[in-house]
C-alpha cells in the first residue's frame, strides 16, 4: 500500500533531522506529493525572505545617499527575486493541478460498467456521458496549439454551429424523423434540391448531412418520381378531392408553407382543412400552405414507408 505522510509531522521530521521521529503516516496515494510540496513551500519561503532583505537594502540605499544606479540594480536584483517566487507559485499550482487530474483518473477508474448501465438506465447515464465527452474534448483543446487551427478548420466549426442551432430551433417546431425508417434518399434528395433554390446553405448542409448520417447518396433527379407522381399542386388552383362518398376520409399528403417549410399532412375532407396526423384539433385553413401533393402515388411508385408528421427536419 503506497501512503501520504501528515503534512505537519512530514515538515517536523525534515527539519529536525531525527530518524528516530517517524511521522505520521496517513493511507493514500503518491508519497512524493508531499514532499514535493514540502520543497516548493520551502523555496516559495526562502524567495519570499530574499525579497525582504532586498527592500530592506533598497531602503539603506536611499537613506545613507547612494547613488540612482545603485539604486537601480538593487531594483532589479527585486524583481529577478519575485520572478523566481513567483515561479515557485506555478510550479507548486502545476503539482496541485497534477494531482487533481490523477484524482479524476483515479475516479473515473473506480466507476465500473455495470454502474455505468444502470444510471443510464435511471436516465442519469447521459449527463455522465455528457460530462465525459466535454471532459475529452477540453483535454483535445488544451493539447492542440493555437497555431494548429487553420482557417479552414475555423470556418467548419462556425458552420457546424450554425447548422446545430438551425436543427435545434426546427426540433422545437416538432420536426424530427430523418434517421428513422419513416424517412428516405428519395425525399431527402428532392428537399435538399429544392432547398438550393431557396438559398440557404445552413438548410443544404443539414440535409446533406441527414443523407451523409444515413450512409446514402444523393438520388439524381431522373431517379425521382416526375410528372403526375411527384408534382406540386398550388392550393389556389385546386385542393385534393374525395376519394369516396364519405364525408369523413382524409388524404395524407405532403405541403409546403408559405416560408417553405415542407410536412406531411392530412387533408380533412369532412372540415376541409389541413388537419395533422394525429388527428388533433391542430389545423391548417385550406388556403394556407401554398402547395400539397398527394403521397399515395409517391408510396406506391417508390413504395416508401409510412411517415410520422414532421417526418423530415430541416
Amino acid at each position: 500500500m503506497i501512503t501520504f505522510y501528515d503534512f505537519a509531522s512530514y515538515a517536523n521530521w525534515r527539519d529536525s533531522g531525527d530518524s528516530a521521529d517517524t511521522p505520521v503516516k496517513l493511507v493514500g496515494e503518491e508519497p512524493a506529493s508531499w514532499a514535493e510540496r514540502y520543497e516548493l513551500t520551502r523555496q516559495l519561503a526562502e524567495a519570499q525572505s530574499e525579497i525582504t532583505t532586498l527592500r530592506e537594502k533598497v531602503q539603506t540605499l536611499g537613506t545613507e545617499g547612494h547613488s540612482y544606479r545603485a539604486g537601480k540594480i538593487a531594483g532589479a536584483e527585486i524583481r529577478r527575486a519575485e520572478c523566481y517566487a513567483l515561479r515557485a507559485q506555478v510550479e507548486a499550482m502545476q503539482g496541485a493541478l497534477a494531482e487533481l487530474e490523477r484524482a479524476c483518473d483515479r475516479l473515473a477508474g473506480m466507476r465500473s460498467r455495470e454502474i455505468y448501465l444502470a444510471m443510464i438506465d435511471d436516465g442519469q447515464g447521459y449527463a455522465l456521458a455528457a460530462l465525459d465527452n466535454a471532459r475529452s474534448d477540453a483535454r483535445a483543446a488544451l493539447s492542440t496549439p493555437a497555431a494548429a487551427a487553420h482557417l479552414d478548420d475555423a470556418a467548419v466549426d462556425r458552420f457546424a454551429s450554425a447548422m446545430k442551432a438551425k436543427l435545434a430551433k426546427k426540433r422545437e417546431d416538432g420536426r424530427g424523423g430523418w434517421s428513422g425508417p419513416d424517412c428516405s434518399a428519395p425525399i431527402l434528395s428532392q428537399m435538399l434540391r429544392e432547398h438550393v433554390e431557396k438559398g440557404d446553405p445552413i438548410d443544404v448542409a443539414n440535409f446533406a448531412m441527414m443523407l451523409h448520417q444515413r450512409g446514402e447518396r444523393i438520388e439524381s433527379a431522373t431517379a425521382t418520381p416526375q410528372g403526375d407522381i411527384y408534382h406540386w399542386t398550388k392550393t389556389s388552383d385546386s385542393l385534393p378531392r374525395k376519394p369516396g362518398i364519405r364525408d369523413y376520409e382524409q388524404i395524407e399528403c405532403l405541403i409546403r408553407l408559405p416560408n417553405g417549410d415542407i410536412e406531411i399532412s392530412v387533408w380533412n375532407c369532412e372540415h376541409e382543412v389541413w388537419d395533422d396526423s394525429e388527428g388533433d384539433d391542430y389545423r391548417y385553413d385550406s388556403d394556407y400552405p401554398t402547395h400539397w401533393l398527394d403521397l399515395a402515388p409517391v408510396r406506391a411508385a417508390l413504395p416508401l414507408p409510412n411517415a410520422d408528421k414532421g417526418g423530415t427536419s430541416e
